[in-house]
């Protein structure tokens, strides 16, 4: 009879809990092959079953490593805008990562994992992140508080290859404490679950801001917390680094006008940056237009655009660290991002 081990990790640092975690399902996970209808057909898979991980401070979010580039900053914000737009649009998203369009069952649309659209989207029962707000609000302990990712149209859609991971939010308000709950129904520990929590705990911290609590502690339940053979060679080195996250500033309000305002200035950067020119003079703009918080992460954003266009120039890349040393201290996000364009020269 397959039982999985059943663990749960907490600690204040994404870094820590994901390599605890890799370990865990290296060393105790069950081993079975995909079958040929899995989007990892013919993958020697490794799973451990209803995993919890706790990140008890949650602006600790974002993953480092040495090895190779695992996590991109840039990309990892870019996804959580997209989140804030409410789209399912293809184009947008495939600007920053070609990868997605594999994922379309149309090559027009992101009909799974596109959760903003299900978020912040007006049908079929309006804006999700909104009414939980104003539940929160009217009822400070209420339990009622989840937003809905999975539905029974997923469920039918058999030959679609993109059914949403995530199944659910669950925000726990407590003593003006706002903690979050994301369950998953399966999370590749290593290429995805650092970008999972990065988007959903800054989601959380969005809500704290919005009904005026302090951001508690972020659970992330995956149901098959899992690893795929492709990736079982580099685990060992990436379990024992010591990296650590630098802690993100606080998101001091949050409401439907500052998501429109940065879902519009995203945009704007998309179709405006594409020079070191045109970078330098938006990150100068938004340092002086936006609180902390924000100004790291649209600057992240300009910085990879650029990234981008310039399709990861090796003298682009050197540029824009120059840049972004001129903003040392000033943004997690963007030191962040310095290294890891420092590290995907060394391997590109």
């Amino acid at each position: 009879m397959w039982c999985s081990k059943q663990i749960c990790l907490s600690s204040d640092d994404v870094n820590i809990v994901a390599r605890l975690l890799a370990q865990e399902i290296m060393n105790h996970g069950l081993t079975y092959k995909s079958s040929d209808l899995s989007m990892n057909r013919g993958q020697t898979i490794k799973e451990m079953w209803n995993v919890s991980v706790c990140l008890t401070d949650p602006k600790k979010r974002i993953l480092r490593s040495g090895l190779f580039p695992i996590f991109n900053p840039g990309l990892a914000v870019a996804r959580f805008i997209y989140m804030l737009s409410g789209s399912n649009l293809l184009t947008p998203i495939a600007f920053y990562t070609e990868k997605v369009r594999q994922f379309s069952d149309d090559g027009e649309t992101i009909l799974g994992s596109s959760y903003g659209k299900r978020i912040f989207g007006n049908e079929p029962i309006g804006n999700q992140f909104e009414i939980a707000a104003r539940l929160i609000v009217q009822r400070p302990d209420t339990k009622r508080a989840m937003i809905t990712l999975y539905d029974r149209g997923d469920l039918e859609r058999t030959e679609s290859r993109d059914i949403p991971c995530a199944t659910n939010i669950v925000f726990m308000p407590r003593g003006n404490v706002l903690h979050a709950t994301v369950c998953m129904r399966a999370n590749d520990v290593v290429k995805l679950l650092p970008y999972n929590i990065f988007e959903f705990s800054l989601l959380q911290e969005c809500m704290a801001a919005r009904v005026g609590m302090e951001v508690g502690s972020y659970w992330h339940t995956v149901v098959s917390a899992h690893l795929r053979g492709m990736d079982f060679h580099f685990i060992p080195s990436f379990v024992s680094e010591t990296q650590q996250s630098e802690r993100m500033a606080t998101i001091q309000s949050f409401s439907e006008e500052t998501r429109k305002l940065l879902i519009a200035e995203e945009q704007r950067i998309r179709e405006s940056v594409n020079s070191l020119s045109t970078m330098q003079y938006t990150l100068q703009k938004i340092w002086d237009a936006f609180n902390p918080v924000w100004a790291d992460v649209l600057s992240t954003i300009a910085c990879e655009v650029l990234r981008v266009h310039t399709r990861g120039s090796h003298d682009t890349k050197q540029e824009i660290e120059k840049v972004i040393s001129g903003y040392k201290g000033q943004g997690a996000l963007l030191s962040s991002y310095k290294d890891f364009l420092s590290l995907e020269k060394r391997w590109v």
